[in-house]
């Protein structure tokens, strides 16, 4: 959207000659995921029964009883209070230390502490520069290797499932939650197979045949864990949706972004929205909470403009140097609340 301001309206107590020209409003929406099987040939005619997360039905499971769930929800208060402090959200954080500011047997320590207490403490619970650093990460991957290497009996499986030399930063693909996942690869019924070198060639009626020929007959179900694409963008199928700002449906999302960007062209806000469009208060106050305190008063109602080409006028850096000064000032205010 773009706007020349009155003369008398400034946009700014720092710089009262300095006024608005143009203002550009990001809005986007993206859908989370779309399924992602591969095209085995002869998958259709496979007689087991094959299950694929992204299609797990509505039906709810919870087991907990009903006095065990409102126990829950009465700590949710507190529960979400905490998470807002901490990096990852859960009721642990990084330790306030990098890496190699401990000694290796005080490291250890640590590590086996993270680890024995078991959830994503190893991920998000050890040292603070863990995955900002790799050569900090490989240290910790070293001892992920170790422990996940003892639990695997075969040679084989055991190079396939936890190399000695690390893959890829740790933590930076999400990490299995998991129990016994690596134990289940020592039963006699589990084979692993390295798909990237000998993939699946076909599916038959009863089983599989890998590219080297090999059949493994006999299957009863086929779970297929390719995971998901989240990265890349999904594949958004045409939609027939309202629009909150007046009564036109529009029939596929182009037509519709092309329609919203008219009404934000004209100066309207979310604030005219009809209808239902607002995120959740405790989701609402998460953003609010996240606008740093130099923003509060004047400056959260505005932007301060300045063009970079005119040496006339303030530079990057005096700009940059005057959002440090007030920030500073306003975080030491925030400290005395």
């Amino acid at each position: 959207m773009r706007t020349v301001a009155p003369p008398e309206q400034s946009i700014s107590p720092w710089a009262p000659d300095l006024y608005v020209k143009m203002v550009l409003i990001s809005t986007d929406e993206t859908q989370a995921a779309r399924r992602y099987i591969s095209d085995w040939k002869g998958i259709k005619k496979f007689r087991g029964v094959t299950h694929y997360s992204l299609l797990w039905p509505d039906e709810e499971i919870d087991d907990l009883s009903v006095e065990t769930q409102q126990l829950h929800k009465e700590l949710y208060p507190e529960m979400f209070r905490l998470r807002e402090t901490i990096f990852a959200g859960f009721r642990y954080g990084w330790s306030e230390k990098n890496t190699f500011d401990d000694t290796p047997d005080h490291r250890r320590a640590t590590y086996e502490k993270a680890w024995a207490e078991g959830g994503f403490r190893f991920w998000v619970s050890i040292y603070k520069d863990n995955l900002f650093d790799g050569k900090t990460n490989e240290e910790s991957y070293k001892f992920w290797a170790e422990k996940t290497r003892a639990r695997v009996q075969d040679p084989k499986e055991r190079d396939l499932l936890a190399t000695l030399q690390m893959p890829h930063c740790f933590g930076i693909k999400r990490p299995c939650l998991e129990h016994d996942y690596f134990e289940q690869c020592n039963r006699s019924n589990v084979d692993i197979i390295d798909i990237k070198t000998n993939p699946v060639k076909e599916f038959t009626k009863t089983g599989l045949v890998l590219k080297d020929g090999t059949h493994h007959d006999d299957l009863d179900v086929g779970a297929i864990a390719t995971g998901f694409d989240v990265v890349t963008g999904a594949e958004i199928p045409p939609v027939s949706s309202r629009r909150g700002f007046c009564d036109a449906h529009m029939h596929n999302w182009s037509e519709c972004i092309d329609h919203i960007a008219e009404h934000f062209r004209k100066g309207k806000m979310m604030g005219y929205w009809k209808g239902e469009h607002e995120f959740e208060s405790e989701k609402a106050d998460l953003v609010m909470d996240a606008i740093p305190p130099y923003l509060i008063k004047d400056e959260l109602e505005t932007v301060t403009p300045f063009p970079a080409t005119d040496r006339t006028m303030r530079t990057t850096t005096q700009h940059i140097g005057e959002l440090q000064i007030s920030s500073d000032r306003s975080m030491r205010e925030w400290d005395m609340i």
